[in-house]
């Protein structure tokens, strides 16, 4: 048994204001490696791309402009306290560690996940990578508490409405925002017994990916993701978001026979279970069903999820806004995408008998064999 820190924190964003939002084997053309042959030579060259590193005051200008413009938010921070960049050759992701760390394992890492993202949002048109997704992924590991609260005092000088989330947020030991889209956690935290950078890494990696792409998404499919994605790369769950209790050696791992066990005499899912789980609380119930359901959409599914995903981000977008006699409107700051909603775009998506199918596959283990898929329902 091992006792957690409080985790991770994902406080509601404002896009603007006045709203609130609250793998596969790495390809490689996209893996960034240790640099060699610098433009430039001395210890001010804490940029690592494609082979070369660079200085703040010479940042590539075949960077693409939105990864500059994320050196440059970024990149003063880093120098006052030893910190190295280092880009994938793309550019769409940007690594923030130690200066003495060569974080090889990392980038790899970083590919493997973006492969398996791509994989799991694919569709039948597309390959899960949009071209509209063009902002960076920032993740930033932190080597220590000072880092990691320095880098909080950053990033709320960036944007103002996190103010109020400052003094909550050092106490937790990372952070996944969508203004400034980036995540962090710490390398080692203290008083932590049981940590895995690496499950860190995937966990909030998925995280941003959704944010960037869907915007927000009921709480039980952000971290439903991000679990399927720590499972699959790291061969087991490490990253616990506001869960403070004591974690069993076995609970990493046997999340497929929890399920198992709980649904032996279910004819169906109880979805209320898992679509109401509200931001910045730990559910033990509901964690196991948002991992499990996720995995449903993947193996018995393929290519559904990023449809599913289009449709709550649309009924979030639509349903959020309070509309009067007068012409005028306003945005509902709390809204939330309701349980009927949610039933219903699932039977729309996945068929009218999605929560028997359910717990016929959790029954199963979560046979990686598709299923037959059902006849879709037309949406009301």
């Amino acid at each position: 048994m091992c006792t957690r820190a409080l985790l991770a924190v994902c406080p509601l964003v404002p896009i603007f204001v006045g709203a609130s939002l609250s793998l596969a084997h790495p390809s490689p053309a996209r893996t960034a490696s240790t640099p060699s042959g610098a433009n430039r030579s001395g210890a001010d060259e804490i940029i690592h791309w494609q082979r070369n590193r660079h200085a703040l005051d010479h940042i590539p200008s075949t960077l693409p402009r939105e990864t500059r413009a994320v050196i440059e938010r970024y990149g003063k921070w880093a120098e006052e306290n030893e910190y190295q960049l280092h880009l994938t050759d793309e550019g769409d992701v940007v690594l923030l560690v130690r200066g003495s760390k060569r974080p090889k394992s990392e980038m790899r890492l970083i590919e493997e996940a973006d492969a398996y993202l791509d994989s799991l949002l694919a569709t039948e048109e597309t390959d899960g990578a949009s071209e509209k997704d063009t902002q960076p992924l920032v993740l930033i590991q932190a080597r220590s508490q000072k880092d990691y609260n320095s880098l909080v005092d950053h990033v709320v000088a960036m944007e103002s409405y996190l103010t109020s989330w400052s003094r909550s947020g050092k106490r937790d030991s990372g952070f996944v925002l969508q203004k400034p889209l980036c995540a962090a956690w710490m390398e080692d935290p203290p008083g932590v017994e049981e940590w895995s950078p690496e499950n860190e890494l995937v966990h909030r990696m998925a995280r941003l990916r959704l944010l960037r792409s869907f915007g927000q998404l009921p709480n039980w499919v952000t971290l439903g993701v991000a679990w399927v994605a720590e499972d699959t790369l790291r061969r087991g769950i490490y990253c616990f978001p506001y869960r403070d209790s004591f974690v069993g050696v076995s609970e990493h791992s046997s999340w497929s026979k929890t399920l198992k066990q709980r649904n032996k005499k279910q004819a169906h899912v109880d979805f209320a279970l898992v679509s109401g789980w509200q931001r910045g609380t730990w559910d033990q119930d509901a964690a196991h069903y948002a991992f499990g359901v996720i995995r449903f959409f993947e193996r018995a599914f393929p290519g559904s999820l990023t449809p599913f995903l289009t449709e709550l981000r649309e009924t979030y977008e639509e349903k959020r806004l309070e509309h009067f006699a007068d012409g005028t409107w306003k945005i509902n700051t709390s809204y939330e995408v309701s349980h009927e909603d949610q039933t219903m775009l699932l039977e729309a998506t996945f068929g009218d008998s999605v929560f028997s199918d359910m717990a016929s596959f959790f029954k199963k283990c979560m046979p990686t064999a598709k299923l037959k898929k059902k006849k879709k329902t037309t949406r009301r």
